[in-house]
């Protein structure tokens, strides 16, 4: 499928991609009985390790797909439901069952969770991804602005360093002050109830959009030890020193959200 989006439709897209389907509701099963627009088609890009969530969220409604890269690791998950298709390429897998998905859970690693929305966005699913909703500043980089050369892997502590986070995991915590939606699955049980008519959810993307630039902006700040003030806009910095953080380059066969940045 050809990409026509700029970044300014992604973002007006996004921001109702989890929501607009109460106007209407319309699940791709038209059959009778239970299912009959009562329980979501849903797919699962990531299903082991964090994605197990996911795939015991797509349970309660009706699992028509997974996917995940590394077959081991999800096959405790593939076990429990013999009957859905597997597949290891979720593009492969939106090709084959995009006509039967209504929802996509999305819980693979941080630098596929922008590649995998985009291509449920562009198919008209409904979207449930892990946080963060990008990992660079012009999909919303490299990894080099969530990542310094001082982190285990697999550990993003926004650049400080491993006594730094403990230190800090040991500070009390503030009250809550947002009232916690208590539905099963929590916010995949919340975009399932937006989908069937009920209220957007909490954390959607008009809310998780400027909250992800704002988290990458924070982290070039620590990286650089400077004061930064930009423009989403234009997607530059008044330092244009920092403009090389908004996106790094590319290998050919990789490029992912370049009309973005075009």
């Amino acid at each position: 499928m050809k990409n026509k989006l700029t970044r300014r439709d992604f973002l007006k897209t996004s921001g109702i991609a989890a929501s607009t389907a109460w106007a209407a509701p319309r699940f791709a099963i038209g059959k009778p009985g239970e299912s009959a627009n009562e329980k979501i088609n849903v797919a699962v890009i990531g299903a082991g390790g964090m994605g197990s969530m996911a795939v015991g969220g797509s349970a309660i409604q009706n699992p028509v797909a997974f996917c995940d890269v590394d077959e081991r690791r999800a096959a405790e998950f593939y076990a429990k439901h013999p009957q859905v298709p597997t597949f290891k390429d979720f593009r492969k897998m939106l090709d084959k069952h995009h006509k039967d998905i209504d929802a996509v859970l999305i819980s693979t690693p941080d630098h596929t969770h922008f590649a995998a929305t985009m291509a449920s966005l562009e198919r008209g699913k409904h979207v449930f991804v892990q946080k963060p909703l990008t990992n660079g500043m012009f999909m919303v980089g490299t990894k080099h602005t969530l990542y310094h050369d001082d982190m285990r892997v697999g550990y993003p502590f926004l650049l400080m360093s491993l006594d730094e986070w403990r230190s800090f995991r040991k500070t009390s915590l503030p009250e809550p002050t947002i009232p916690r939606v208590k539905v099963p699955f929590g916010p995949i049980g919340e975009l399932y109830r937006a989908i069937k008519g009920g209220p957007t959810p909490g954390s959607n993307f008009d809310y998780a959009v400027p909250l992800t630039e704002l988290c990458c902006l924070g982290c070039i700040a620590l990286r650089t030890g400077k004061k930064v003030d930009y423009d989403p806009a234009t997607m530059c910095f008044s330092d244009a020193s920092l403009d090389r953080y908004v996106k790094g380059p590319v290998r050919p066969g990789w490029e992912c959200g370049e009309q973005f940045w075009s």
